[in-house]
């Protein structure tokens, strides 16, 4: 038996991305029973979105509530991971994989193990928690004892491993903190992509349609989104193309756009069917992530793009690097905001509709390294070695 625990994530966050970790683990160990653990929203919607998993039940429980500050989320979070570990050992679970973690909550975690006389092997899902080591470690010390980096040198005196969702993070880790590169699992980021049916061909005639999509947020370079928009249209004309943002967006100050950016929803999570709907519609998903402040995170909106067939356009770092060195003619990488409005320029005024329809086959054949079953095999093979 395995279980999987959400400890932080509630309603509809994160749940394409969970539901797709928990068919991987279906498939990489398709003989044993699954039990997920989270918040009774997000377990609704993540049974949902799986449309019946075998051998799989869903188990609701009270989450730590996620906005308290660290000190007062430690307390909530080392008892909810003491019961989780009671759990786990009194149904006799082979491995236990946590979905996410905070960094208070992996100090937690050890500490809960640290009283635990028992528990199988561990494995913790790492998100955007990551970029905290790419940044100066905090001066306060409390706010230090429940930093990431902190929570990573407490050893443990159980089985436990750490996954990075891409494999192009895996050194800069490494050289971060040496002392864990043996903790280390990387995988890709997993992803369920619908059967459907072949995406739009690009339409020389109508207006070229570019949009960002997911959270929009400083550290995601969102800010240059609207001058680019405005940039793009004063030099090929307001009737020859449009800009969208399709989804939430975290900064009030970003809501007080330019008119030539529309915006789907400017506030809470946008519905999930609007959103896909307002994605087939576009014809390039661009993506501004700066490299410093976006180099440990894989990108879940990546995979919404990919999940329609849409080429990207997207500033050139380690990660998109590693995600087009892998699938190929997927889009463009560009070296600066400058290089992506020339692009825009180029693709309005010459739409390349031969290389559109490449790109797309190309996505269509080769995202699969990403679907469940596509990472299921090397997952399993990385936690029998890391566990027997």
């Amino acid at each position: 038996m395995f279980i999987v625990y959400e400890p932080l994530c509630t309603g509809p966050e994160h749940v394409e991305f969970n539901a797709a970790l928990l068919s991987m683990v279906r498939a990489a160990f398709p003989g044993e029973d699954l039990i997920f653990c989270g918040e009774p929203q997000h377990l609704a919607l993540v049974a949902s979105r799986l449309k019946g998993l075998p051998r799989a039940r869903f188990v609701a429980v009270r989450t730590p509530e996620r906005l308290a500050p660290p000190l007062k989320r430690f307390g909530p979070e080392l008892f909810a991971f003491s019961r989780l570990l009671r759990f786990a050992s009194n149904v006799g679970a082979r491995g236990l994989i946590l979905a996410s973690i905070a960094s208070e909550g992996l100090v937690a975690l050890k500490a809960a193990l640290l009283r635990a006389r028992a528990a199988p092997p561990i494995a913790v899902v790492f998100h955007a928690v990551l970029e905290s080591l790419a940044q100066r470690p905090p001066r306060h010390p409390l706010a230090r004892l429940f930093s990431l980096r902190s929570g990573l040198r407490i050893p443990s005196v159980h089985p436990l491993r750490y996954v990075v969702l891409s494999k192009a993070f895996e050194n800069r880790i490494r050289l971060a903190l040496p002392a864990v590169a043996d903790q280390l699992l990387a995988i890709e980021h997993p992803y369920m992509f619908p059967d459907q049916s072949p995406p739009a061909p690009l339409a020389p005639a109508a207006p070229l349609t570019f949009g960002t999509v997911g959270v929009a947020k400083l550290a995601k370079g969102f800010a240059a989104w609207a001058p680019l928009a405005e940039s793009v249209r004063a030099t090929v004309g307001a009737d020859a193309v449009s800009f969208a943002h399709i989804g939430l967006v975290v900064d009030p100050t970003l809501v007080r756009m330019a008119e030539s950016v529309r915006l789907v929803t400017a506030k809470g999570w946008t519905d999930r069917a609007d959103y896909e709907r307002e994605l087939a519609a576009l014809d390039y998903v661009v993506f501004l992530y700066p490299p410093d402040s976006y180099a440990l995170t894989a990108s879940g909106a990546f995979m919404d793009a990919l999940s329609f067939g849409k080429p990207v356009i997207a500033l050139r770092t380690p990660y998109f690097e590693h995600c087009f060195a892998l699938l190929g003619d997927i889009g463009y990488l560009c070296d600066s905001i400058d290089h992506i409005r020339e692009l825009m320029v180029t693709l309005v005024r010459k739409p390349p509709t031969l290389r559109y329809a490449q790109q797309q086959a190309t996505i269509l054949q080769q995202r699969r390294k990403f679907s469940p079953e596509g990472i299921a095999l090397s997952f399993a093979e990385s936690w029998r070695r890391a566990f027997g």
